[in-house]
């Protein structure tokens, strides 16, 4: 089995008569994948106009971007030959295009692979063709009578399906073959271990003996208590895993994989600390397998590498490039990032070109790859950019994205900005780092128009919207592309495209901006017969075209907003609310009246006011019906709406209004209440806002947050509230885990540095996994080294349940020189 695939691109064409056949083919590649993928070490990507992005561009421009990335080019032709691509253009249709393109290609470059499939026409339709089936007839003519292209006849589906899986097995397999080879004999020359796992010579003798001096006292010392009369009663836990640890420490080729317990480890810590003595071997073999479960954060690993400090060789670097498993070399690439250490070596036998070498061999897995990239990202220079152009080359699932990051940064970081921005406007992956896109998106002014037109069609729409920006800025935005964009499948695209219509002159009525902004979504579901297609609501273009609806009505005089309102009817709410907010001083009174009552006066009036407008016919009486069944929801949601507007006016008199809401939960909870309680909010405030549910109705453009952003929203509005009281009072409140967790990371190092040693225990012993990482992480930031290992002694000695991943972390803080320890605990927060 690989531990890494390669990626081969398949491009499926066909006019549209064969919907079936490119279903088939489609299960077809996912049966190999999940079949073959791993064991084969090939994943195949299908690929076809289905999965072209909407975005600016000719169509069939647009799906010629994947055309010409693909290895194998698999065309079907039935009965039909498609439309013209353009008006005017050298092409009859789309498939015509996609299978010259190919062809030309295929002639210049070797690639792609061109497989063809006849589906068999039947007669009655050869008796009058006609101009569309007369196409494919000539082009099947042509193929004949070129004799460099072969292809297959196909009658059904199953007969398709037949053909694909032999034809994409084949392709595969033949592909496979050619690349396979055995890693460089010059890399493996440089490896300390020969073929069999023994020493090369020049590394002989830095062997230690396979036993530590201390090691064989122990182990004298059990054998003779194990002779004694009822010796196992006199065994503790710790001579079990200190038994176990140098049974670990010594291994011959073969058999040299280490399966000490994370107990173990933790026993054997604890023993350290009350003075037991281990060996070097047995600390190296401490420290390998504290890389190999470092990313469980479960066992002490900084006091092992610490120890070691004064070893020739760095044992992060050793085991970065010989670890037992890919767990130990990740672990410990890891380490050398978070340390942000320079590979250079005092021994001339491994040097730094080496051991990145050995994390990017063919024999390397995906993982240690990726951490070898998160290295070069954080610690490479610019000389490192071929290295991670190499591995973004390999096309490889699991490393490609993390390649393009890293050569990003390396860019970003050594001033090649404008370089950093080509290669993402390049670049066609939807989903980049959050904090590169910032970087790399900020200013354009370096860029030639040319360069972002091209960026308008980029697959992430974080990229196509600020493109956008940096154009319409620069007037290189015209009418004809903004209209274009306007269809754009990212709803904020949509809505800079409206802003830059209105801008250039482009008259647009409000229906005609909700049509543009609000678009109907279909997504596959599950149902009693299998999957079917559903319309979702654009839930993200609907608030953009309320906050649309509120900034045109805000223009308004507000004699004129009180006239639209006078003649808004139900579900017509949005003149009212532009009305609160724009002449708030004005209308405060009647808002907070209808708050108060829940907006129940003011649904009776909408009720009214739309019975009269409709009459009394039956599809009236109907709708005022319905309408009166849906009470309950829409005076909940009017009443969420008035109490966002009260809460962004921030007056200090609705203090009782924002509390009585969260006390009964009738309107639910927005974002805006803990900014709002935050500013004006007491100490007796914190429990209900902390266990407040987070925001589900009545949400704006301004409101619409995540869980992750409310909590961290309420978690701000808690720290400011508590401003006044102890920290220990504060992290010692009742709240749930997530809105702990988030406000212990608002701390600051100096004010967490106060807070108590019971506080402190008790954040220890949390249930929360994540509120004792981030109380554990903050100790290391705010506490000098004593106070960490009075506290880590403390607790490991505790007859109490102890939690290992404070034990890990307070390791760091105890081990570590402070500089350090705070760069590794910084960055565990970022």
């Amino acid at each position: 089995m690989f531990s890494t695939r390669k990626i081969i691109r398949a491009f499926l064409a066909s006019p549209g008569d064969l919907q079936e056949e490119r279903k088939a083919i489609r299960e077809v590649v996912d049966e190999f994948n999940e079949s073959w993928a791993n064991e084969l070490g090939y994943q195949v990507e299908l690929v076809g106009w289905e999965e072209t992005v909407a975005g600016f561009g000719r169509p069939q421009h647009l799906i010629n971007q994947d055309l010409d990335r693909c290895d194998l080019f698999l065309g079907m032709i039935w009965k039909r030959w498609g439309t013209q691509p353009d008006h005017g253009g050298a092409f009859s249709s789309g498939f015509h295009e996609e299978f010259e393109r190919s062809v030309a290609r295929r002639e210049k470059t070797g690639s792609p692979e061109i497989s063809l499939f006849f589906k068999q026409i039947p007669d009655e339709f050869m008796v009058d063709p006609g101009p569309d089936l007369k196409k494919v007839v000539d082009f099947r003519e042509k193929i004949i009578a070129g004799k460099k292209i072969l292809f297959q006849n196909f009658l059904t589906v199953r007969d398709m399906e037949i053909l694909a899986r032999k034809c994409v097995t084949t392709y595969v397999n033949r592909i496979r073959a050619e690349h396979e080879s055995s890693e460089p004999d010059e890399l493996r020359a440089k490896s300390p271990l020969s073929d069999t796992g023994e020493v090369r010579e020049g590394y002989k003798g830095r062997e230690s003996s396979p036993l530590s001096v201390e090691g064989f006292e122990f182990l004298e010392g059990l054998v003779e208590r194990l002779k004694q009369p009822d010796s196992l009663d006199s065994l503790s836990a710790n001579d079990i895993a200190r038994f176990r640890l140098l049974a670990n420490s010594v291994s011959k080729p073969g058999n040299e994989v280490m399966n000490l317990g994370v107990h173990d480890i933790n026993i054997l810590f604890a023993a350290q600390i009350e003075g037991t003595k281990l060996g070097e071997r047995e600390t190296r073999c401490l420290a390998r397998l504290g890389f190999e479960h470092l990313a469980n954060e479960n066992v002490p690993m900084w006091c092992w590498y610490s120890a070691l400090a004064d070893s020739t060789l760095n044992p992060a670097i050793v085991s970065s490039f010989v670890g037992a498993n890919e767990n130990e070399q990740v672990g410990a690439i890891t380490v050398l990032s978070v340390l942000e250490l320079d590979l250079s070596t005092d021994d001339d036998t491994v040097k730094r070109d080496w051991i990145i070498d050995a994390w990017f061999s063919d024999n390397a897995s995906a993982k240690v790859r990726t951490a070898g990239l998160g290295y070069l990202a954080k610690c490479g220079t610019a000389g490192d950019l071929v290295i991670a152009k190499k591995e973004y080359d390999r096309s490889d699932y699991g490393t490609s994205r993390n390649a393009l990051e890293c050569m990003v940064a390396i860019l970003l970081r050594t001033g090649q900005t404008k370089a950093a921005q080509k290669l993402v406007l390049e670049s066609q992956f939807e989903a980049l780092n959050d904090n590169l896109l910032r970087s790399v998106l900020v200013d354009f002014d370096g860029v030639e128009t040319s360069a972002l037109l091209l960026g308008l069609e980029h697959r992430s729409p974080k990229v196509r919207l600020s493109v956008m920006e940096a154009l319409h800025g620069r007037g290189a935005l015209d009418i004809s592309m903004a209209e274009r964009l306007s269809g754009d499948s990212d709803a904020l695209v949509r809505r800079k495209a409206v802003a830059v219509l209105l801008n250039l002159g482009k008259p647009l009525t409000v229906e005609g901006v909700k049509k543009i902004l609000v678009q109907t979504q279909k997504q596959p579901r599950p149902g009693l017969l299998g999957l079917g297609i559903v319309t979702d609501t654009d839930k993200r273009g609907e608030k953009l075209f309320q906050q649309y609806q509120l900034d045109v009505l805000k223009r308004h005089s507000e004699a004129e907003l009180e006239k639209i309102v006078g003649a808004c009817l139900m579900y017509d709410d949005a003149a009212y609310f532009a009305l609160a907010e724009r002449y708030f001083r004005n209308r405060a009174a009647e808002l907070r009246r209808d708050v108060d009552d829940k907006f129940s006066t003011y649904f009776e009036k909408q009720m009214q006011r739309t019975e009269s407008a409709f009459g009394d016919s039956s599809a009236s009486k109907d709708l005022v019906k319905k309408t009166r069944d849906l009470e309950d929801f829409l005076r909940k949601e009017l009443t969420r709406r008035g109490l966002n507007v009260l809460c962004a006016a921030q007056k200090p008199e609705d203090l009782q209004r924002i509390r009585a809401n969260l006390r009964d939960g009738y309107a639910g909870t927005s974002k805006l209440d803990a900014e709002y309680l935050g500013k004006h909010g007491e100490w007796t405030d914190i429990p209900m806002l902390a266990n407040a549910e987070g925001p589900k109705i009545g949400t704006t453009l301004l409101t619409m947050s995540s869980d992750e952003e409310f909590q961290l929203e309420v978690a701000r509005a808690i720290t400011s509230i508590g401003k006044g009281h102890s920290i220990s009072d504060l992290l010692s409140l009742e709240m749930p885990a997530a809105i702990l967790k988030k406000t212990i990371g608002l701390c600051s190092e100096s004010r967490f540095s106060q807070i108590s040693r019971d506080a402190l225990l008790s954040l220890f012993n949390n249930e929360s996994d994540g509120v004792r990482k981030a109380a554990a992480v903050m100790a290391v930031r705010a506490f000098p080294a004593k106070r960490i290992k009075s506290i880590l002694r403390e607790y490991v000695g505790s007859e109490k349940y102890r939690y290992y991943n404070i034990i890990h972390w307070l390791d760091l803080g105890a081990s570590m020189r402070r500089d350090d320890a705070r760069k590794v605990a910084r960055s565990a927060c970022s």
